[in-house]
């Protein structure tokens, strides 16, 4: 069974070897982790080196011989917690790259749009799968989510809006024109106030959803089945939207 979840959380079958060894055994010097798990001196050495680097094993040094202990079970979510800063590095990697690859002169000419239909059965995945790229154009941008929602898309993937604004960048903003319902007034309860949504005084209702995420262009349908959403990568249209819904927001 440990070696089953060691195995999930992408520890090699040599890492797990010698981990559960040593786990069994509660301290191996390198000899007998040798014979123990039947691998190479040389080829224990190097494993051990890259646990001891995750922070699961440690070397205890008061012996004359060299041994590992097994560090504390807690040790595990220091794995997790590296992750997370490797993928925040990584986005801000992004980030930059894209800025550069921008002031390219070959790519600062204007680019054809690209336009990605997706099918109802496949949004939810489709908006957890794009929310870190989405992140990542808002963030080179103006950083801020602008556009109009149809009340329908709160009802029907209100889990989605409440995962997203838990693990967004904190600097992402969002100033969206919607109707005054209920469903609307409950979600604005559970989201931070940087989710700023204005009702629109007209007595129309929004039918459908547009957002404008950096140089992305967004339609949704959730009023009528089969849903829908559309996504289309254009600079030039995004911009003149992002200035469109700037200008009535201050207004």
């Amino acid at each position: 069974m440990i070696q089953e979840l060691l195995k999930k959380l992408g520890f090699t079958e040599k890492q797990i070897a010698i981990y559960t060894a040593v786990l069994e055994h509660g301290r191996l010097n390198y000899t007998d982790l040798s014979k123990k798990t039947k691998l190479n001196r040389t080829t224990v050495y190097s494993v051990a080196k890259e646990l001891l680097d995750r922070g699961v094993l440690q070397e205890d040094l008061t012996s004359p011989v060299k041994a590992l202990l097994a560090a504390p079970p807690e040790a595990l979510s220091v794995m997790t917690t590296q992750e997370e800063k490797n993928l925040h590095e990584k986005k801000s990697l992004i980030a930059r790259t894209i800025d550069e690859i921008r002031s390219l002169p070959s790519v600062s000419h204007y680019v054809a749009p690209a336009i990605t239909f997706i099918p109802e059965q496949r949004m939810g995945q489709y908006l957890r799968e794009k929310s870190d790229e989405w992140n990542v154009g808002l963030m080179t941008s103006d950083k801020t989510w602008w556009g109009f929602q149809d009340v329908s898309f709160v009802s029907k993937y209100g889990d989605w809006i409440d995962w997203y604004w838990k693990q967004a960048p904190t600097d992402i903003v969002l100033k969206l024109f919607s109707n005054d319902e209920a469903s609307e007034r409950e979600m604005r309860t559970r989201t931070p106030a940087r989710r700023e949504i204005r009702y629109w005084k007209s007595k129309e209702t929004f039918t459908g959803t547009l957002w404008v995420i950096g140089d992305t262009v967004i339609t949704i349908n959730t009023r009528e089945s089969p849903f829908s959403l559309v996504e289309m990568r254009d600079r030039n249209m995004a911009q003149n939207l992002r200035a469109v819904f700037s200008t009535l927001w201050e207004k």
